[in-house]
């Protein structure tokens, strides 16, 4: 349950699972997540709309998450990992949905192997000024998913980068 400026409201979390293709790895996991709320609601907003409405924070990331579902279950040749599609209520309110899987997951935490969050999908109008074929990447250094994604982003001409300011500040988040 949420609040949302008034009475609590029931929410959930909106999961889907795309099984392995390998049978030594099919019992690991993938987590792709994103988050489907912005600020919440706004009770004095005029009008019959009362819900902070962000599309990078995080419509973006939610629409990415549907669409690598889509693309990734219509391959002929499926992961071998198992990959875990959810996304998250609440996030802004304190984390309420990733805090509730990391209490109810659905699959053993333990054989989940990496967690990739969507968020702010597409965006080019960084501070720093337009950025086209490029991607930040938050907690770079925490993991070898940096180097990973960018080696992957290569033959599309996409540099996957750790951000000097935001990426630390932000995956601490």
């Amino acid at each position: 349950t949420a609040r949302g400026g008034g009475d609590p409201q029931k929410v959930r979390n909106v999961v889907g699972l795309l099984r392995g293709s390998d049978e030594k790895l099919k019992d690991t996991y993938i987590l792709v997540s994103a988050h489907y709320d912005h600020l919440g609601m706004n009770p004095n907003a005029p009008g019959d709309d009362k819900i902070f409405n962000g599309a990078n924070d995080d419509g973006s990331g939610t629409v990415s998450v549907i669409e690598l579902a889509n693309a990734l279950s219509s391959l002929k040749v499926k992961p071998k990992r198992s990959v875990v599609f959810i996304t998250f209520y609440g996030e802004e309110r304190g984390m309420l949905g990733s805090t509730f899987y990391g209490k109810n997951p659905l699959v053993p935490l333990a054989k989940t192997i990496a967690g990739i969050n969507l968020e702010h999908m597409g965006r080019t109008d960084d501070e720093e000024g337009e950025r086209l074929k490029e991607a930040s990447m938050t907690g770079f250094d925490f993991s070898d998913m940096g180097p990973i994604f960018n080696e992957a982003g290569k033959p599309f001409g996409v540099k996957v980068t750790k951000h000097p300011q935001n990426s630390d500040a932000f995956f601490n988040r």
